[in-house]
């Protein structure tokens, strides 16, 4: 009897320390530092605000051995298998270290239902509100619970419970001091939210030194800006074009300006074109603009006729047949010598790059416009070099 008794009563006193298995701890312990050495998961590289697959936390036995400063880690534990009540209560009792923690955090995000939502919401909301949690995670957190509520916009009553939540947190942490991996996140979800109010803290934040540290933020703001006001996301773009080092930087302020459109983006795509030469970005979107250079090729307007010919100078790969070549090869009987030379040069460009075989059409349409029509020498040279070539 007295064994059926003790044994009653150790089973009593675990299910106390378990609790429900839905309880949501309001907050989690102090994370492990990322700098600590000893038994641990693989330091993941992918940036805050994409998904990475899930993946078995490397160890052996199912257990949690003291870590080093006596900091238990995970070791054993495949997340994949977990449901978000699992994997909550592992991040809280574990104590997890930066890697790990951002492990469970993205997988908190891969396998929250319906149902589920509002009580990942209120943990990660409740992360995110921690001072004390390390950037990377708490930038994570926050990616997650926007991430979160934009995949349950369709069902109201969620959406509304989950946008109460990131709403204030999104807005306080823009206009705080704060890491680059939780300002990345605070950007993006300002752009997820539609929070128009957040433009001017969204520039502020385009405006941090272009270094490594702040890419991935300013970035996150370009792209939030061009959600939130197309015009003045594709001006401060285009800005940042113009003058920042860094190439990634670039690259998103390219996007931006691009998918803007409209034979504004296009001056402004070959006027930023030539800050990064062989960076293939910037033909890329002149590309998405085709409708527009078209439009402006074909038009009265003599700047706007120059300026879609140099667009189409700038491209890559521009096919033999397509309609902009044929609409610049129209140009070179254009009665202004300014807009005769431009297109006979802007077509000779292209040719160099296919066989005599498949330019000698081409030439011969061109050769013919420009009978009897004056071209500075240069250009004439060329014309007759490549017939005698083709």
């Amino acid at each position: 009897m007295l064994v059926v008794a003790c044994c009653g009563a150790a089973a009593l006193l675990a299910l106390l320390r378990l609790g429900p298995r839905d309880e949501i701890p309001r907050a989690a312990p102090p994370l492990a530092s990322g700098s600590e050495s000893g038994q641990r998961v693989a330091r993941v590289s992918a940036p805050t605000g994409h998904r990475v697959a899930a993946r078995s936390v490397k160890g052996g036995a199912e257990s949690h051995r003291p870590g080093p400063a006596g900091r238990s880690t995970i070791q054993g534990k495949t997340l994949k298998k977990l449901n978000v009540y699992q994997l909550i209560d592992l991040f809280v009792r574990a104590r997890p270290n930066e890697a790990e923690a951002w492990l469970i955090l993205d997988q908190i995000g891969s396998v929250c239902r319906t149902g589920q939502a509002r009580s990942a919401g209120r943990f990660l909301a409740g992360l995110v509100r921690d001072s004390g949690v390390p950037d990377r995670v708490r930038g994570k957190a926050l990616f997650e619970l926007a991430m979160l509520t934009a995949k349950h916009e369709k069902l109201r009553r969620e959406h509304d419970d989950l946008s109460s939540l990131l709403r204030p947190l999104a807005l306080k942490l823009l206009r705080e001091t704060v890491g680059p991996e939780t300002l990345a996140a605070a950007a993006f979800a300002a752009g997820q939210l539609g929070e128009t109010a957040a433009f001017h803290a969204l520039e502020r934040i385009a405006e941090l030194p272009h270094t490594a540290k702040y890419e991935k933020a300013i970035r996150s703001a370009l792209l939030a800006m061009e959600q939130l006001g197309q015009r003045r996301a594709t001006d401060c773009a285009a800005r940042l074009a113009r003058k920042t080092p860094n190439l990634n930087v670039f690259r998103t302020a390219a996007l931006v300006v691009g998918r803007g459109g409209g034979p504004r983006a296009v001056r402004m795509l070959i006027e930023i074109g030539p800050r990064f030469p062989g960076t293939h970005i910037v033909s890329a979107m002149l590309h998405e603009c085709s409708a527009s250079i078209h439009a402006m090729l074909q038009g009265n307007n003599k700047a706007d006729v120059l300026s879609g010919i140099q667009a189409v100078a700038t491209m890559d790969g521009v096919d033999l047949h397509s309609g902009l070549l044929k609409a610049v090869v129209a140009h070179a009987a254009s009665p202004s010598a300014e807009i005769r030379d431009a297109a006979v040069k802007c077509v000779l460009d292209i040719l160099e790059h296919y066989s005599p075989e498949q330019a000698r059409a081409m030439l011969r349409r061109v050769w013919k416009l420009t009978r009897g029509r004056q071209l500075t020498k240069s250009v004439a040279h060329r014309l007759e070099e490549l017939m005698r070539w083709g």
